[in-house]
């Protein structure tokens, strides 16, 4: 009969982290994405010298999104 509780917590905990990594990130993308550079999605483009290209704008979205994160790590 199991506990009710994982066997192993801190394997749980690194899935559980790493799920809730991967979810921010996407969720990021998805959201930056769509919302907050709706209005000034052909200045983003022009800077980035991509047009019509959703593809490229979410991976330059995530590779931002890295960047800050790598800034905040020790």
């Amino acid at each position: 009969m199991s506990k009710g509780r994982p066997e192993n917590p801190r394997l749980m905990n690194g899935f559980l982290f790493m799920g809730l990594l991967c979810f921010f990130i996407f969720f990021e993308i998805v959201y930056f994405g769509t919302f907050v550079f709706r209005n000034r999605k052909k200045q983003f483009y022009n800077a980035f010298q991509i047009k019509n290209n959703l593809y490229s704008f979410s991976t330059n979205t995530f590779y931002l999104f890295v960047e800050r994160l790598g800034s905040k790590l020790p």
